[in-house]
């Protein structure tokens, strides 16, 4: 189990106990604490694609290099542009 994905048990966890104790009408506000625990999974699972720069493909060129990217198996060809030395890495299409 990566980080990740054990962040976001803790946070599954503290949502399930907030939205439970707020039921039972125990006296602390745990509704608020359910309400941060949804807050930090959702950006946990909305940040993966946000922080990736869209690069436009026109001048980017494959190179040999490939490899397995270990979170997700895939496989990940990397291209570069030659004017800038930039880097760009994709994974490659899966065949049906």
């Amino acid at each position: 189990m990566g980080l990740r994905n054990a962040v976001l048990a803790v946070l599954g966890f503290g949502i399930v106990l907030g939205v439970a104790l707020t039921v039972f009408r125990l006296p602390q506000p745990w509704f608020v604490m359910a309400a941060y625990c949804a807050l930090g999974a959702v950006a946990i699972l909305v940040e993966r694609g946000r922080y990736r720069p869209v690069l436009t493909a026109s001048h980017f060129e494959p190179t040999a290099e490939r490899y397995r990217d270990p979170v997700t198996g895939q496989t990940i060809q990397v291209f570069v542009d030659a004017g800038t030395g930039q880097r760009d890495y994709r994974p490659e299409p899966i065949d049906p």
